[in-house]
């Protein structure tokens, strides 16, 4: 191993198999790549992977601790010149996962099977000197996943007033937030906190060594790093680019570790499930068990939230009947019957129609005439995928001769 820190065990570990009943070709989303731990569990069940994350230190450490049989074409997001090719086994993309819409759509790459999104941060990360993560580390507080990310921890703690950074802790949930601000701002007038160690000692002296099951600086590091890191904004961003990379019957699953990103998960879920987006797998979060706990302890707040993909029926035949009068208006409908069955379209855009299946995505100026064969190859055709704004058509009418 080319770094002596241990390698992160990863939430729901050697559970995902079942989880998403992978199997050879099965296409998986993983977007929190980390030490490589659930990207490697769907590589040895056969499926074909991509893979992103933004810090670059992270991606080295899991080419390396990924067996070498399994080696990966790298993409740096903001250098994508060519399409990922279609027989790829592992992609990896050094991106910020909030960004995967317009990613997938640089690279055509196909829509997937299954997504896994783990919110918890590596231990790698948290270890790894000069970075900032660790109240166990006499060490700049930076925090930054990436050095291009301009402001710092101790930046925050130097700028912000006792209100803001009271409300900062309470993100992390932590209970001594009012006192913990105000005894900040009066400490910095003195001594600026630049350190972890500083801030880890004064929180301790704060809250008197109180810390229960946790250290008691864990929630403030939490919510500084979650605030340096734009990571409930980032969240906010993801989620609904999700059901769109989805396959239908595909599914998401997500693991948060702090109460406010379950919170988000749940109601995201719910809510596409009432729009019929999204089918609840799971009420309640699944938890570790027993055994996981055993192994790695700190995955004991880990909670993993399932949804499906599936038909939304209603927006169908609404989409249906729209691009019916469109072909209508155009004087395009032929006296050739144009069965639909089967396929997915997306949006109609002004006198343009767009369809795509296997990462081709076609594109018809609808008043010409002389291109509605394409259209009507293409829709007589099955198993077309969603790019965008896109619907399912299962079993719609046929466009009949005028």
């Amino acid at each position: 191993m080319k770094n002596q820190i241990e390698r992160h065990y990863s939430a729901f570990k050697g559970e995902l198999s079942k989880i998403f009943g992978f199997q050879k070709d099965f296409i998986f989303l993983d977007l929190t790549l980390g030490d490589g731990g659930h990207t490697e569990e769907a590589l040895e069940a056969g499926c074909r992977v991509i893979s992103f994350d933004i810090d670059i230190e992270a991606i080295k450490r899991a080419i390396a601790l990924v067996p070498d049989k399994y080696s990966p074409l790298i993409f740096e997001a903001d250098n994508i010149t060519i399409p990922a090719p279609k027989d790829f086994n592992w992609i990896i993309v050094h991106q910020n996962f909030s960004k995967v819409g317009e990613t997938f759509e640089k690279l055509q790459l196909p829509k997937v099977d299954g997504i896994i999104v783990d919110l918890g941060p590596s231990q790698f990360q948290i270890l790894s000197p000069d970075r900032g993560f660790s109240f166990n580390l006499d060490e700049p507080l930076d925090m930054r996943l990436t050095k291009d990310q301009g402001v710092t921890a101790a930046d925050l703690l130097a700028v912000l007033n006792e209100g803001e950074l009271s409300e900062l802790f309470t993100l992390g949930d932590e209970p001594f937030a009012k006192p913990l601000a105000r005894i900040i701002v009066k400490q910095r007038t003195i001594n600026p906190i630049k350190t972890t160690k500083q801030l880890a000692d004064l929180v301790y002296k704060v809250k008197k060594g109180r810390s229960g099951k946790i250290h008691p600086a864990t929630q403030v590091f939490m919510a500084l790093r979650m605030v340096v890191n734009l990571e409930r904004e980032n969240i906010n961003l993801l989620l609904p680019q999700l059901p769109q990379l989805l396959k239908k019957d595909g599914q998401m699953g997500l693991i948060s570790f702090h109460s406010g990103e379950d919170k988000l998960i749940k109601e995201f879920i719910n809510n596409e499930h009432k729009k019929g987006d999204l089918s609840v797998i799971n009420e309640k979060p699944i938890e570790p068990s027993t055994f996981e706990l055993s192994i790695s302890p700190r995955t004991r707040s880990a909670k993993l939230r399932i949804a499906k993909k599936i038909i939304n029926y209603k927006t169908a035949i609404t989409i249906t009947a729209v691009i019916f009068i469109c072909l209508a208006a155009f004087n395009l409908v032929g006296t050739n019957s144009l069965s639909t069955e089967g396929v997915v379209v997306s949006e109609v855009e002004t006198k343009t129609l767009k369809l795509e299946k296997e990462n081709q995505i076609i594109s018809v100026k609808i008043e010409e005439a002389s291109q509605l064969k394409n259209i009507e190859t293409l829709a007589e055709s099955r198993g077309f995928i969603r790019s965008k704004s896109i619907v399912f058509v299962p079993t719609p009418p046929t466009f009949a001769q005028r």
